[in-house]
């Protein structure tokens, strides 16, 4: 069987091998036992490190980004909840970019009150509240572009009142996506030696005492590697 050539006029200038391709597993494990805690953590590795990363004259455009986000106990099926009349909860979240050096990368609410608060604004409104509770709209950002994606996967873990003998299962989420960065903004950010690409990320846990659980930010880099003589704008077209 023969290719046709035909029906790939479309992208007939470019194909598969002329990309170079970057696997990654970012594992964020929270060793901890306590029933509450919230951990933050980053980490960060060289575009196309496992090559040995891009030569001084070099930069790379971030084509396109195939991700997968899920959050686990370290052993499933063996770790179960005993004691507990509720279900333990667990939260996987953060982002990732480039060269992002603290947690104020994060749009989030930590204990110095919510850092990297962006909007001013007047205040929220409320429009209806059925039980008096007075809700609330909280706006917090920031106009970071070393930030590329953002990323939340949640899960409950099994549990067994004692007292009762009722429980529940356990439940994990995990979801996949596409970002074509050409499609979506014409081009991709555009790295060079001096970059690094890694995540800022959280791993919180609720009424839940076990150890091991570990949130995967997994993703697939395409880059588009180039020649330059000069550094152009950050993340931007180098000047020729």
């Amino acid at each position: 069987m023969s290719i046709n050539m035909d029906s790939m006029t479309e992208h007939g200038d470019t194909d598969y091998s002329d990309y170079e391709y970057q696997h990654l597993d970012f594992e964020h494990v929270e060793l901890g036992d306590s029933n509450s805690e919230r951990g933050i953590a980053t980490a960060s590795v060289e575009p196309l490190e496992s090559r040995g990363g891009l030569e001084t004259h070099q930069v790379a455009e971030l084509v396109t980004q195939f991700t997968t986000v899920y959050v686990e106990p370290d052993n499933f099926g063996g770790v179960f909840e005993t004691g507990n009349s509720a279900p333990g909860n667990f939260e996987f979240r953060g982002v990732f970019g480039s060269d992002l050096d603290s947690s104020t990368d994060l749009i989030s609410d930590q204990a110095d009150g919510g850092r990297n608060t962006l909007v001013s604004g007047t205040g929220s409104t409320e429009l209806f509240s059925e039980d008096g509770a007075q809700p609330q709209v909280i706006v917090r950002g920031h106009d970071k572009t070393e930030v590329f994606d953002h990323f939340a996967a949640i899960g409950t873990m099994g549990f067994e009142d004692e007292t009762s003998g009722a429980g529940g299962g356990a439940m994990a989420q995990n979801y996949s996506y596409k970002k074509d960065y050409r499609d979506d903004m014409g081009r991709g950010p555009i790295l060079d030696s001096t970059d690094e690409i890694g995540i800022v990320s959280q791993l919180v846990k609720n009424n839940l005492t076990a150890d091991g659980l570990s949130g995967h930010y997994r993703t697939t880099l395409v880059w588009d590697t180039a020649e330059v003589e000069d550094a152009g704008r950050k993340f931007g077209v180098p000047s020729r």
